[in-house]
Formats: C-alpha cells, sequence, structure tokens
C-alpha cells in the first residue's frame, strides 16, 4: 500500500509542478507531496515489502532497521528521490523566507532561520 501511495503522490506532486508556475503554495505542495512518496519508499523498505520490485533487489528480510533505512537511497531510484526531496526542503525554506506573511506560522519561520544563518 505504501508503494501505490508514494507512487501517485511522486505523479501527482509533477503533475501540479508542470501546470503551475513557482507559487508558494504550489513549493508546499510539491514539497509534501515528495515527503510523502520519499517515506512511502521508506516505509517499503522497513517492512521488507518484497512485492516492489526496488526493495526485492536491493534489501533483506535478515538486514538491521539501521540498514534497512540507510537502503533506501542506497541504490539509483532511491538516491534520485532523496536528492529530489532535499531539493524541495530547501526549496521550501526559501519560498517561507521569500514570503513570510503567506506562512504565519512562527515555528516554520524560526526554522528557516536556523537553516539560513549558520
Amino acid at each position: 500500500m505504501y508503494n501505490e501511495l508514494g507512487h501517485y503522490f511522486l505523479v501527482l506532486g509533477i503533475s501540479v509542478v508542470l501546470t503551475y508556475k513557482k507559487r508558494p503554495i504550489v513549493v508546499s505542495f510539491f514539497f509534501f507531496f515528495s515527503t510523502i512518496s520519499f517515506f512511502g519508499n521508506l516505509f517499503c523498505y522497513i517492512s521488507s515489502d518484497f512485492s516492489k520490485y526496488n526493495v526485492f533487489t536491493n534489501s533483506n528480510a535478515n538486514v538491521l532497521l539501521f540498514h534497512k533505512i540507510f537502503g533506501t537511497w542506497y541504490n539509483h531510484e532511491g538516491s534520485l528521490l532523496l536528492w529530489c526531496w532535499i531539493l524541495n526542503f530547501m526549496d521550501f525554506f526559501f519560498v517561507i523566507g521569500l514570503y513570510p506573511t503567506i506562512f504565519q506560522n512562527e515555528g516554520a519561520t524560526k526554522i528557516y532561520l536556523f537553516f539560513t544563518n549558520h
């Protein structure tokens, strides 16, 4: 189930980005959708869901949880998904810094300032 949700949210996020301009709400939607997609892939590795070919070829049922988590981006597809997620993460905090009035949550602004002032 996590596999299908991750796939659908990834396709939905890509379609949102390709159909709309870079508005702050679109960036936050794409960050949300790519986060769900990445964690869907992560949960497939943690639960050893061998019905997914990616997990079947790159994981084992007897490995430790630590290795299952890091096995998510060990392969080509997982590393590309992690790279896209990191870019979305930074883009999301960049948009929060540009448009602070849209995001009224002070916690999110403090997190942005923490990552950008160091």
